[in-house]
């Protein structure tokens, strides 16, 4: 399994997408409808670790006309 990060800048400008170094991917929940899990990742010097939450949902309106860009904490 691969993971890989894809990283925005201040103005949601988009660098170079980066492949993880190491790290672990564990599913506590694997259904037809629903994947659940966590995730230690390194990525050369910077670590990320967190949990998700991945229903099966079908999109019942159009996509969103513009992106989105969430800054991250300084």
């Amino acid at each position: 399994m691969a993971a890989t990060y894809q990283p925005h800048g201040p103005s949601c400008s988009q660098g170079g997408q980066r492949k993880a170094t190491g790290g672990t991917i564990t599913y506590t929940t694997v259904t037809d409808t629903l994947v659940e899990g966590s995730y230690d990742l390194q990525f050369r010097r910077d670590r990320v670790q967190g949990s998700f939450s991945a229903p099966m949902c079908l999109l019942c309106s159009p996509r969103p006309t513009s992106r989105t860009c969430l800054d991250e904490p300084g």
